[in-house]
């Protein structure tokens, strides 16, 4: 239906403006909030701007998987990623045309 059609397309112009705002700011550095996951990726909303990017498990230090809906665990350290925890990330990757943005854990 159309008001659908609308609102998709208001959110990939909102995500287009986000990414072509952090074009600027690769390897900048920002407080985040866990917003979700998956067997792929867990997904930040930072908490300045609101941008919302992404982090492929595979870029991070231990392989993590879902232990469930909301926490990701490693398997080797142990350490554990839940929905709403904050963390720090920086920015590593922006496509502003392809409405991406892939962030890392800061150090």
């Amino acid at each position: 239906n159309m008001e659908r059609r609308a609102m998709d397309a208001e959110r990939q112009s909102v995500r287009y403006k986000q990414a072509e705002y952090l074009t600027d700011h690769v390897g900048e550095t920002y407080e985040g909030r866990i917003t979700g996951m998956n067997e792929r990726a867990m997904f930040v909303e930072l908490v300045a701007n609101y941008c919302e990017g992404k982090i492929p498990l595979d870029t991070m230090n231990d392989f993590y998987s879902l232990e469930n809906a909301y926490t990701l665990r490693g398997q080797n350290k142990g350490e554990m990623y839940r929905i709403g925890d904050k963390l720090a990330v920086t920015v590593k990757e922006v496509d502003a045309e392809g409405r991406k943005i892939i962030f890392g854990i800061a150090l």
